[in-house]
């Protein structure tokens, strides 16, 4: 009997293909990454669909391969306001809340002003999900001003 491993798939948007070639770099740099069980790259879509044991790698590690590959990959940032934090210990239960989302790809909270900033995949997760995890660790979420942004993964 052998033991299934529980894996997870995502999109990544990348940038800077052009060609069979570069379609078959950033899949090869994929599928070498440790954890990664699969990873199939449409160059009309500017694509890459992952399949991977979150256990070994994650979103952050995958982005990393794609651009030590010499391509980039599309990240989104938004920032958003947190209440109810009041300690060290409310911060790590926002941050590790929110890295369980699908795409997280970097989450930075700032206890004294109150800020959370999430980077993230477009279409794996978003601001509104950031919002319901938010409340479901039990904090309030102060939705004034939301900034989006896409980058090249130079958002981080």
């Amino acid at each position: 009997m052998s033991v299934k491993q529980a894996s997870e798939e995502i999109t990544l948007p990348i940038t800077g293909m052009s060609c069979a070639s570069c379609v078959n770099r950033v899949e090869k740099a994929l599928t070498k990454t440790e954890g990664v069980i699969g990873a199939s790259v449409n160059l009309a879509a500017e694509k890459a669909k992952v399949e991977y044991d979150p256990a070994v790698c994650e979103p952050k590690d995958l982005v990393g391969v794609v651009e030590d590959a010499g391509y980039g990959a599309e990240v989104a940032r938004t920032s958003f306001g947190v209440t109810g934090m009041s300690c060290a210990s409310c911060v790590g239960r926002v941050e590790k809340a929110l890295r369980k989302a699908p795409g997280v790809v970097d989450v930075g909270v700032n206890l004294a002003a109150e800020k959370t900033t999430v980077d993230y995949l477009p279409g794996a997760s978003g601001v509104e999900d950031f919002g319901r995890i938010v409340e479901g660790a039990g904090y309030g979420v102060v939705r004034d001003e939301e900034e989006d942004s896409s980058g090249s993964g130079d958002a981080r």
